[in-house]
């Protein structure tokens, strides 16, 4: 039997807000498994949009902590307790960054003891390989993303965990950027070949993206986290790209079956 992988683009917009894209999400369905990456502000009404019931939901994983990719998860835990979740939910996060998701979720009247289901926090390391299902796991990669932040690291105690990730799902291999500090970011990989490749556009301008995609021999490259102010241009280059690979604009409730 062939495993099919589903990904649903709930949020591609980029952390300016805009009517027609919510912040960054999107849903991961393979082997039973239904994994949210990142969790943007107004994460749950994209979610509705998409039909994707909240407590389908069986874990989330945050590649670093901007409000467009963190701040709908307190909301989110709050509308699966309202909504009667039972079954446990795992949320996957740099190990650093823990304790800074405990405070936001206590700090925001979030409490663990006070949910209808538990919360399972799974720390993660960089460049180590964690498995979700026998056939599904994960590798996270440091990018430089939050550098720009170096300054405070000491006087405000943040980290600067900044993730991309390598999904591996029964043979395929997905890559989501995540937000990159610039285009060097693109080539942290050892992979050989990348099956889907998925950038954001706002810091990287996409003909870099596509030449990186066809380095790794990728089939589809998706853009999304798109900027108001950058999505003609995207469009545009879409539109004019002809050949390998496949490039798609993401746009919300969009889905890509694997």
């Amino acid at each position: 039997m062939i495993e099919i992988t589903r990904i649903t683009f709930t949020g591609t917009g980029s952390g300016k807000a805009a009517l027609n894209r919510f912040h960054s999400s999107f849903v991961i369905d393979h082997s039973g498994f239904r994994l949210l990456v990142d969790a943007g502000d107004s994460v749950s009404r994209a979610l509705l949009k998409s039909e994707i019931d909240f407590n389908s939901i069986d874990g989330i994983i945050l590649s670093h902590f901007h409000p467009d990719h963190i701040c709908g998860l307190p909301s989110l835990l709050i509308q699966m307790k309202m909504s009667k979740r039972k079954t446990p939910l795992k949320i996957f996060l740099h190990n650093t960054l823990f304790e800074d998701l405990r405070r936001l979720l206590v700090k925001t009247y979030v409490i663990p003891d006070r949910l209808n289901f538990d919360l399972e926090f799974i720390k993660y390391e960089f460049e180590s390989e964690f498995i979700i299902q026998d056939d599904f796991m994960i590798r996270a990669i440091q990018n430089s993303h939050l550098d720009k932040y170096e300054y405070f690291v000491k006087s405000e105690k943040i980290s600067l965990a900044s993730s991309s990730f390598i999904f591996s799902l029964s043979g395929k291999k997905i890559f989501y950027t995540g937000d990159l500090g610039d285009e060097n970011d693109l080539n942290l990989l050892d992979e050989v070949k990348i099956d889907v490749f998925i950038s954001e556009t706002t810091h990287i301008e996409p003909g870099q993206i596509v030449k990186t995609a066809e380095d790794y021999k990728s089939k589809t490259v998706v853009f999304t986290h798109i900027s108001p102010e950058i999505e003609p241009q995207v469009i545009e280059f879409v539109q004019n790209h002809t050949g390998k690979p496949a490039i798609l604009t993401a746009f919300d409730g969009m889905e890509l079956v694997l």
